[in-house]
């Protein structure tokens, strides 16, 4: 299973709360997605990319125990991020004066990744497949990150 997560950066020019989004791929087949608002103003890109993975590895949690409750296995889940320091911070929790204020609670991705529930790698951010649950794009954009997420065109 390949995952996407993807997160604007306080784009909601109120609240300045910042966007989540996710997509989650069986084989090429796109089965679980989302797009909200995030609780919480993220004090940087990385915190609020950190806090967008912890939410996709909840649901990669809530999938893997699907699949086991019907007796099946996935073994192999990629989580792509594009966010170089929250891969980072992720993979690596040592608190820094720049990570400080990373709530604690989102450490549970690295708990995750220690108990090899699922990788993490990082993906460009022009082949993020998450892209358009977090903002606005072209319509080229757009057009091309429909197209990656395999949804069809729906005409009339």
């Amino acid at each position: 299973m390949d995952c996407y997560s993807d997160s604007d950066w306080a784009g909601d020019s109120e609240t300045r709360h910042s966007t989540s989004g996710y997509a989650i791929f069986l084989g090429n087949d796109l089965v679980s997605w989302r797009s909200h608002r995030q609780p919480t103003v993220a004090l940087s890109s990385t915190e609020a990319e950190y806090m967008s993975m912890c939410d996709c590895a909840q649901q990669i949690l809530w999938i893997k125990s699907l699949f086991q409750e019907c007796h099946l296995s996935l073994q192999h889940f990629v989580m792509f991020g594009d966010n170089k320091g929250a891969i980072h911070i992720a993979q690596n929790p040592v608190m820094e004066g720049r990570s400080k204020h990373i709530d604690i609670k989102y450490y549970f991705l690295h708990e995750c990744i220690e108990r090899q529930t699922f990788m993490l790698d990082y993906v460009p951010t022009d082949q993020q497949k998450a892209d358009m649950m977090t903002k606005n794009l072209t319509w080229q954009k757009f057009q091309d990150n429909r197209s990656r997420l395999n949804l069809l065109e729906f005409k009339s």
